[in-house]
């Protein structure tokens, strides 16, 4: 597990090298408002996968399966 951990960094190493040295472009971490438009996004994405479960209890329960 270790080597993947090594790889990893390596690999980042290597194209904050390439980005910094050929493209003249410096590597920077996203600004708080990237987060916080992510965290927004899950949250959202979430909120409507759960509002989903009422209905989908409604069709998939025992009551909706029996057959008589």
């Amino acid at each position: 597990m270790a080597s993947r951990t090594w790889l990893f960094g390596a690999g980042f190493a290597a194209s904050a090298m390439f980005t910094t040295v050929q493209l003249q472009h410096a590597l920077v971490a996203p600004d708080t408002a990237y987060y916080l438009f992510t965290a927004a996004g899950i949250a959202a994405s979430l909120g409507i996968v759960a509002a989903t479960f009422p209905l989908l209890r409604r069709i998939t329960g025992p009551e909706a399966a029996r057959n008589e």
